[in-house]
C-alpha cells in the first residue's frame, strides 16, 4: 500500500522544499484575535497598576485604610479577570513572553518606586500635579509592550 502512495506523490526538489519552508516560517501562528486579546489584557494590567498607585497615594495621604483595602481588592478582581482573558487564547505569538515580561516588570518597577516616593522618599508626599502624571507614566511600559505584541501577530 505504501508503494502506491509513494508513486502518486510528486517528488519535491530541494529548492521547492526550501521555498515551502520559508513560507511556513513566515506564516503567523497566532490569530489576530488572540494577539488583540493578549494586548488588551496587558493594557488593562498597566492601567490597573497606575490606578492602584493613584488610589494608594490618595487613601494613605488621608489615613484611609479602608480605602486602601478596597482599592487592593478591586485591583485583584480586575487582575483576575484580565489574566483569565489571557488564558483563553489558543496560541501566543513568537516573542510574546519577552515583550510581556519586559513591559510588566518595568511597570511594576515604576509602581514600586512610586510607592517609595510618596511614602518614604519625600515628606510631605509629592503634589498631584507631579504625582498624577507619574501614575500615568507607570502604565507606559505595559502600553508600549502591548503595541509590540499586536504587531507580532501581523507578521
Amino acid at each position: 500500500m505504501t508503494e502506491n502512495i509513494d508513486r502518486q506523490t510528486p517528488e519535491m526538489t530541494a529548492q521547492q522544499a526550501r521555498e515551502e519552508l520559508a513560507v511556513a516560517e513566515g506564516a503567523p501562528i497566532t490569530g489576530r484575535a488572540d494577539a488583540r486579546r493578549l494586548a488588551h489584557a496587558l493594557i488593562g494590567i498597566g492601567l490597573a497598576v497606575a490606578a492602584l498607585l493613584a488610589a494608594s497615594r490618595a487613601f494613605t495621604a488621608n489615613g484611609n485604610t479602608v480605602g486602601v483595602v478596597v482599592s487592593l481588592v478591586a485591583y485583584m478582581a480586575v487582575l483576575g479577570s484580565l489574566v483569565g482573558a489571557q488564558r483563553t487564547v489558543k496560541a501566543v505569538p513568537r516573542g510574546y513572553r519577552r515583550r510581556y515580561l519586559t513591559g510588566l516588570m518595568l511597570t511594576m518597577a515604576l509602581y514600586t518606586f512610586g510607592i517609595l516616593w510618596f511614602s518614604v522618599l519625600q515628606d510631605p508626599a509629592p503634589s498631584w500635579t507631579v504625582f498624577g502624571p507619574y501614575c500615568l507614566l507607570t502604565a507606559l511600559p505595559s502600553l508600549l509592550a502591548a503595541a509590540r505584541i499586536r504587531e507580532l501577530a501581523g507578521r
